[in-house]
């Protein structure tokens, strides 16, 4: 049996990257190997569970702070462990991953961002952030059984970074669900009649790049004055207080439109009805939403940094993220260009057809068999 954590499915990580990925690796897994797998999740907040997690191993433990959410796993998970007795246990998220004596770990890595953005000073809390962030890197990575990395760029990190070896690391890419993002959406549901648009999917942490997005926005805009910039996600009060400064600097009121939580069947529409989808990190793990905006049918803009090349190929329109006046020019480009619009929507759904959360689970089950 493969014990695989859930969590992530009941925490604020259901609505990131991170919770898509546990959300259709889970479902996937559930079709493909049946009872040989059980989930790991917490006794609350189970109406939030899928229904294919049947919540087999549960044990009650706190989400906040965040730091004894963390600490608590090193008892839990070992508590199910040793009840449960798995072949294999799977840590989807840093959050999950223990040291574990007689069980091979599977761990997921999603991206080095934690480590490049704390510090070692500030307040309690953000030196306790920064503590756990280089415990997890330093000491809990290395010490699994093996690693799954979900881009080539997040494994060259892992090496050279944090000196994992590579012959402990697997490379396995997102998917993205085909059957609920696609252009047919286009014309139709809740943004079907909306004026154009350029969107944003995502949080608002720094490395997301949104002032500069919005800079860029500005020396567009009065070109397409019937022209809106969108942008979705559940965002941190203190990153919206400063996004929202940044909007009223730049006296984009009118112009810019802050769609908070996007509702999953609200996402369809909104992809597939955008003039484009904008996604300028200055870096990532892997970007899943350029992913959905490609199976929607929508032309992407992205950052020209190396994941978003090994992810998109020569499906996106690049853009330097760290220059504005180049980053608007590349949406000048885009907007004043229908076929060019096209030809890039075209390339991205020729390069979705074989990323699947399906052949995310393969991928993964072998994993497991070859520990």
């Amino acid at each position: 049996m493969i014990l695989i954590d859930a969590t992530p499915l009941q925490s604020e990580h259901r609505v990131r990257g991170v919770g898509t990925y546990v959300y259709y690796l889970t479902r996937e897994l559930t079709r493909l190997a049946g009872p040989s797998c059980a989930f790991f999740v917490a006794t609350q907040d189970q109406r939030l569970l899928p229904e294919w997690v049947a919540p087999v191993h549960a044990v009650y433990r706190p989400h906040r702070p965040a730091q004894v959410y963390w600490l608590y796993n090193e008892w839990a998970i070992r508590q199910v462990v040793k009840k449960s007795h798995p072949q294999i246990f799977h840590a989807t998220d840093f959050n999950g991953l223990v040291s574990l004596r007689d069980v091979p770990v599977v761990a997921t890595l999603h991206d080095l961002t934690g480590l490049q953005t704390q510090t070692r000073h500030g307040n309690l809390s953000q030196r306790l952030s920064a503590w756990r962030w280089r415990t997890y890197y330093y000491e809990k990575l290395p010490a699994a059984t093996h690693v799954i990395a979900i881009s080539e760029q997040v494994k060259q990190d892992a090496i050279v970074k944090l000196g994992l070896d590579a012959q402990k690391i697997s490379v396995i890419p997102h998917g993205v669900d085909t059957d609920s993002l696609s252009p047919r959406h286009k014309g139709h549901g809740l943004y079907g009649n909306h004026p154009p648009y350029l969107l944003y999917l995502g949080s608002a942490e720094p490395h997301k790049n949104l002032p500069r997005l919005l800079e860029a926005f500005r020396l567009v805009a009065s070109d397409y004055p019937d022209l809106s910039l969108y942008l979705g996600g559940r965002w941190q009060q203190r990153d919206q207080a400063g996004l929202d400064k940044v909007i009223d600097d730049l006296k984009l009121g009118d112009r810019v439109k802050i769609l908070g939580y996007v509702h999953p069947e609200d996402k369809p529409s909104l992809l597939a009805n955008a003039t484009a989808f904008v996604f300028v990190s200055t870096a990532e793990g892997f970007g899943l939403p350029i992913l959905e905006a490609m199976a929607s049918g929508v032309p992407v803009v992205a950052s020209d940094i190396p994941v978003f090349r090994e992810i998109a190929t020569d499906a996106a329109f690049f853009v330097s993220p760290n220059d504005v006046a180049h980053l608007a020019k590349g949406l000048q480009q885009i907007l004043a260009d229908q076929s060019l619009r096209d030809d890039f929507a075209r390339r991205g759904l020729r390069d979705i057809e074989s990323l699947t959360w399906h052949s995310v689970a393969v991928k993964t089950w072998a994993v497991y068999h070859e520990r």
